[in-house]
């Protein structure tokens, strides 16, 4: 998933998982709450990519 992280405006990516281990279901999922915290403007750390 790629994001434009609001400090620096640069592009970032997060990896949600490898396929078959991560189900497109809960890919989604994960996206979801990504895009929810990015909503709230919640910094997300390189860790997470």
């Amino acid at each position: 998933m790629d994001y434009i992280r609001s400090i620096n405006k640069q592009h970032a990516t997060i990896t949600l998982g490898f396929y078959p281990d991560v189900t497109l279901a809960q890919a989604c999922e994960q996206r979801k709450g990504i895009r929810a915290l990015l909503a709230e403007r919640v910094a997300l750390f390189s860790s997470i990519t």
